[in-house]
């Protein structure tokens, strides 16, 4: 079954209307990601956007669904939907300021700040700083989103990574009534 499988991948790779996935698979985290979406789908998606959805989906949820793997206490009771918002706007703060590379200390406090919105401040101050400790190295050791590219300085794992949770930021931000505003 693998052999078969790993067959159709490639020849649906190299299809001409998966050449834009295809860009992507010489890079090892968007090959995984792909590997990820075609294994769950048996076919890529259309668009880049829908392959980065599909597959951070993956990551972040079924992933750890079908692999039964524990969490800390304060990830485990964290939605897809909020881990989503979570990298959203950590992505989209350090775009802003053209940062691509965080201390520990600065990524820890904007984990902290989102865990306070999220849980609507029902979490102590010291409660918090070790929780978003413990966010930040489950998001890098269980999901490879995130990497220590040297001691306490951290980054998305992958650039497109940053620009896609980004993206979706600035989408969710947008007020649906107001579409007719330019800005």
């Amino acid at each position: 079954y693998g052999f078969f499988k790993a067959n159709e991948f490639i020849k649906k790779l190299y299809l001409p209307e998966n050449k834009r996935i295809a860009e992507l698979a010489v890079t090892p985290i968007l090959l995984n990601l792909i590997c990820l979406v075609f294994q769950e789908y048996s076919k890529f998606p259309p668009k880049r956007s829908k392959l980065y959805k599909q597959g951070l989906g993956i990551l972040l949820e079924r992933w750890d669904e079908s692999r039964n793997i524990e969490r800390d206490y304060i990830y485990q009771n964290l939605t897809l939907e909020d881990k989503k918002e979570l990298l959203n706007k950590i992505a989209a703060i350090n775009f802003e300021k053209s940062d691509y590379f965080f201390d520990e200390e600065q990524i820890q406090q904007q984990i902290a700040d989102c865990l306070n919105n999220i849980f609507q401040k029902r979490i102590g101050c010291k409660q918090l700083i070790r929780d978003s400790k413990a966010v930040l190295k489950s998001i890098e050791a269980q999901h490879g989103l995130f990497v220590e590219r040297a001691r306490g300085i951290y980054s998305f794992s992958h650039l497109t990574f940053q620009e896609y949770f980004t993206a979706r930021q600035i989408v969710n931000s947008c007020n649906a009534y107001s579409l007719d505003d330019k800005t």
